[in-house]
């Protein structure tokens, strides 16, 4: 039988095989029962721990999903589908990581990590695809389709990813303003903002404020 840990909070470092990982938050580890694996806490962790009956992934490997749109969206439904005690979803995401992993194997291009790095570390301002195409001198064709085949996600996709996951930190604070709020993810109007999160969310973020502080 072989293993996944999901951690959602906190971290460990873990040897397995006179390697050493550290594991962190939205970090996931493969690993295979029975190996000799030791674990040290460096801060307390949440995570979901899944037991497989499968040898279909490569065990003793960390993936950290954080540029992988795909693997946060399977790791955010996999969460609601335990939530909700929901077998057959729960499956079908835990299946779902395993194919991102075993396609994450490859080498990461590493232009394209410039980009994501670029992108999580600007994505408060006003960015666009020319904007991205020119900033590292390709063509905007050629991003899309080498941003595509890292991450399943298009660059400006993965730019709106980042804005909501950030929108939803933002929105817990009740002294800010859905317009400031807007500011300071990169949208220009509160419009803008409010139509993109109701479309990745289906709730409008007035509405996903209240529901959550409540």
């Amino acid at each position: 039988m072989d293993s996944v840990i999901i951690v959602l909070d906190g971290s460990f470092c873990c040897e397995t095989h006179s390697q050493t990982h550290v594991i962190g938050k939205n970090d996931i580890f493969f690993f295979k029962c029975g190996d000799t694996f030791h674990r040290k806490i460096i801060s307390p962790i949440t995570a979901i721990y899944i037991v497989l009956n499968s040898h279909d992934f490569v065990c003793n490997q960390k993936v950290t999903p954080s540029h992988h749109t795909r693997i946060n969206e399977d790791i955010e439904f996999l969460v609601n589908a335990i939530t909700e005690g929901d077998i057959q979803t729960e499956n079908h995401f835990i299946n779902d990581i395993l194919y991102c992993q075993r396609n994450s194997i490859k080498e990461a291009d590493p232009l394209i990590k410039e980009v994501i790095r670029y992108l999580q570390e600007n994505y408060h301002h006003n960015l666009s695809l020319d904007h991205l195409a020119q900033q590292f001198g390709v063509s905007k064709q050629w991003l899309i389709l080498r941003f595509k085949r890292e991450t399943n996600a298009t660059p400006i996709a993965y730019l709106n990813h980042l804005r909501m996951k950030k929108a939803k930190e933002l929105l817990l604070n009740q002294q800010m303003r859905i317009g400031e709020i807007a500011l300071a993810c990169g949208f220009d109007t509160p419009y803008y903002f409010s139509n993109t999160f109701k479309k990745t969310y289906g709730i409008s973020p007035t509405i996903w404020r209240k529901n959550m502080i409540l």
